[in-house]
C-alpha cells in the first residue's frame, strides 16, 4: 500500500462508517438489497466455523438466515483498528449479536478489508474467529 495521510484515512473511516449505518439499519429492518449494498458484488466472507462465501448475494442469504433462524435483532460493532488509506482500509474489531430480548446472542472478533469504489467504502473481505465468545 502507499502511503496516506491520516486525513485520508479518516475520511475513508468516515465513509466506511456510513456504510456501516445503511447496512446495520437495513438488518434491522430486514432490507436485504440494501444490506447487500454494503459488500463489493465479487466479496468473500470466511463465517465462524462454516465453509466461505462469495458474492454480495450469498453474503445477504447468510445474514438473512441468521436473522430468520436465530432471534438476532441486531448487531453490534466496536472497531479497535483501521489501517491503510483511500483506496483500501483494514479494519480490525469485535462485533456482537443481540437476541429480542437484549441479550448477547454471541461475540466475535473480526477482521474487514474495506475497498473504495467509485467513493463509496464497501466490504470485499470479511473474517470472523471461530470460537465463541461470551461477554
Amino acid at each position: 500500500m502507499s502511503s496516506v495521510s491520516s486525513n485520508e484515512l479518516h475520511n475513508a473511516m468516515r465513509a466506511i462508517g456510513r456504510s456501516y449505518q445503511l447496512m446495520l439499519n437495513a438488518f434491522r429492518m430486514g432490507d436485504w438489497d440494501s444490506f447487500s449494498d454494503a459488500f463489493a458484488v465479487n466479496c468473500l466472507v470466511l463465517p465462524p466455523d462454516g465453509i466461505p462465501i462469495r458474492g454480495k448475494d450469498d453474503v445477504a442469504l447468510m445474514w438473512k438466515r441468521l436473522k430468520d433462524t436465530g432471534d438476532i435483532a441486531r448487531i453490534e460493532i466496536k472497531s479497535d483498528e483501521f489501517v491503510g488509506g483511500k483506496e483500501l482500509i483494514v479494519e480490525r474489531g469485535v462485533y456482537k449479536l443481540v437476541d429480542s430480548q437484549n441479550k448477547l446472542a454471541e461475540q466475535r472478533r473480526f477482521m474487514n478489508v474495506w475497498r473504495d469504489v467509485n467513493g463509496v467504502q464497501v466490504l470485499c473481505t470479511q473474517m470472523y474467529q471461530s470460537t465463541t465468545r461470551k461477554a
